[in-house]
């Protein structure tokens, strides 16, 4: 220091401060460590002889009391150097106060009143971690103090890497929790694109029939009356339409694999609702010829809707008009009928069929469940077309329902309405027409 830095410093105790804080800076310049310990006596004497021995190693607090001392004790102190005889609290409650607030905190008994209790029974009853007598020597106790202030620096570091390690645990916990999650997520999608795939190939098949059995069934005829007539010419539009629609749905078979491995979005568009059913009916007419059903249809002819065109025909409308032949009785007629509700297209197909039991209505939709039975004229099923079309009208943004009343309610009522609904382009608006 510069000589007569302390000439300002008139009063004695200003200067003893300061020397105190140069010594706290000289000390966390060499290792960065300054430890607090407290001091608590109720002589004044033996504080001063304890601060004059020892501030030049630590940072001191100072208590005349018990209670001060329990006061003053704070997660800073690294150690306590505690009087035993004190008026009010003595230093055996002083130390049980303490060590309620801070367990491991070392605690050494100072006293020069061994006679009051033998010093080997007080560390029995109490186990400080030191108790030096007054009397004794000053290098005793500072060494004391030096071994309890570098145990508790490892008690803390301990404490503190116990902390850390239950945070990293707690942080792998929950990585873990995290991975295995996402890997139940992983495993859930692949069974879910697994369980799709094999709709999809049921689909398929189920798709393919309609089409490529009429257009065997005219390929039949056309070889019975190629010769017999020029007549034979008709049936060539009916068999490339069975064919294309072939084409279609092997098409929309790989943009549904596609469109399930993100691969592909549906593309929406506005489509003339009356062109779809038209082509369905021409595909079917077959099966439609055979029962003797007429299909009713009452369709705007402008009327438009929001979808995919081949998903739509092939995938929803022949399916539930499938449905709906085959469950009808030979003779009877199907109505179609389309109503715009502001935005929103309203598509009903219904029949006077056998109708559906209440049953099979609450698991229509749901492709893990036996939905499939058996038709007027016997016809067979494969139960997958209903989760099908349910699937496809909503990627479409529409939904569907269904309504029936099974044969044994009554003639006059049975039958199945399942009503599509869909979007209706925005330009488009043919309400009450």
């Amino acid at each position: 220091m510069i000589k007569g830095e302390f000439d300002l410093f008139k009063d004695e105790a200003d200067k003893t401060e300061l020397l105190r804080e140069a010594k706290k800076k000289e000390i966390e310049a060499h290792d960065g460590k300054y430890y607090l310990v407290l001091i608590v006596d109720d002589d004044s004497s033996v504080r001063d002889s304890l601060g004059y021995a020892l501030e030049n190693d630590y940072q001191l607090i100072f208590s005349s009391s018990g209670e001060e001392g329990i006061e003053a004790v704070n997660e800073e102190v690294s150690a306590v150097v505690l009087d035993i005889k004190m008026q009010g609290k003595d230093g055996f409650q002083t130390f049980i106060e303490i060590k309620k607030k801070f367990p491991n905190l070392p605690i050494i008994f100072h006293s020069a009143y061994q006679d009051l209790k033998d010093p080997y029974e007080v560390m029995n009853d109490y186990r400080p971690f030191g108790y030096i007598s007054k009397e004794g020597e000053a290098k005793k106790l500072n060494d004391t103090i030096s071994s309890a202030v570098d145990y508790y620096k490892h008690i803390q570091l301990n404490e503190k890497l116990v902390k850390e390690l239950l945070y990293l645990n707690a942080n792998l916990e929950r990585k873990v929790d995290e991975r295995t999650f996402e890997i139940q997520e992983a495993k859930e999608i692949l069974e879910k694109q697994n369980s799709e795939r094999k709709e999809l190939l049921h689909v398929l098949c189920h798709d393919l029939v309609n089409p490529i059995s009429c257009s065997k069934g005219f390929l039949e005829l056309l070889e019975e009356e190629y010769v017999k007539s020029d007549n034979s010419s008709s049936y060539f539009p009916f068999i490339a339409s069975g064919l294309n629609n072939c084409m279609n749905i092997i098409e929309l078979t790989r943009n549904s694999m596609a469109l399930e491995e993100e691969k592909l979005k549906p593309l929406l568009e506005p489509v003339i609702l009356n062109d779809v059913i038209k082509r369905s009916n021409l595909t079917l007419t077959g099966k439609l010829e055979k029962k003797g059903i007429k299909l009713e249809i009452e369709i705007h002819e402008r009327q438009k809707i929001i979808t995919e065109r081949i998903s739509l025909e092939n995938s929803v409308i022949n399916n539930l008009l499938t449905n709906a032949i085959k469950f009808s009785y030979p003779g009877s007629a199907i109505f179609i009928k389309a109503e715009q509700k502001e935005e929103v297209v309203e598509l009903r197909i219904k029949d006077m069929g056998i109708g559906i039991p209440d049953k099979l209505i609450k698991i229509l939709f749901n492709p893990a469940k036996k939905t499939h039975r058996t038709g007027t004229n016997g016809e067979g099923g494969t139960g997958f077309g209903m989760p099908l079309v349910k699937k496809y009208m909503l990627s479409y943004g529409g939904n569907i329902r269904v309504v029936s009343t099974p044969e044994k309610k009554g003639l006059e009522k049975q039958g199945t309405e399942v009503i599509l609904t869909f979007k209706a382009p925005l330009s488009e608006n043919l309400c009450g027409i």
